[in-house]
Order: structure tokens, then sequence, then C-alpha cells
């Protein structure tokens, strides 16, 4: 889900197990969420693409637990900071910033 409100790249350890995800267990960092605060790890998706837009190295952080603490990957601004969002009715269109 797109998240403006979320400065990372967000997921479960579950997700994040299942996408291959290496996440520095050794640094846990607090995050402050909708659902209150949150122990994290940080970690660095070697791609995110979402449609033809494909970056590299995008920060992220991977949530203790599974979809009971997320049940989602929130695309955060990490990501959303390189894209230009237009929304028309119910759609939102990403396009790559030049």
């Amino acid at each position: 889900i797109v998240d403006t409100g979320a400065t990372v790249v967000a997921m479960n350890w579950i997700e994040a197990a299942r996408l291959g995800v290496v996440w520095d267990t050794t640094r846990p960092v607090r995050m402050h969420t909708a659902g209150g605060e949150r122990i994290a790890y940080p970690a660095t998706l070697a791609s995110v693409q979402v449609g033809a837009i494909a970056m590299t190295n995008v920060q992220a952080v991977v949530l203790g637990g599974g979809s009971e603490q997320l049940p989602i990957v929130l695309l955060g601004m990490s990501f959303l900071r390189h894209v230009e969002m237009v929304r028309a009715g119910e759609t939102l269109a990403l396009t790559l910033r030049h």
C-alpha cells in the first residue's frame, strides 16, 4: 500500500523472509506508527519494482512478527520520493521523477 506517512518501505518479518530480504537484527530501531510504537530492524532492498518503475538499494525496515503486526507491505517515502503521484478518481498514477 502507498503510505506517504511512512519514512521507508516496511514489512513484517514473515513477508521479508518470503522475499529473501536480509535485515540487521543487531540494530533494532523504534518506529512510531499509527498503531503505536514498534521495534523494527533496518534492511536495504536490492530492488523494488512497481509496474515499470524499478529502483535499487531502497531503505526499508522489517517489523517483528507476522501479519498481526503489519498485514501488508507499506511503500514508504524511501521509494516514493523518487516518483510523481497523480490521483484521478480512484486511480493513483506513479511516474519516475526526472
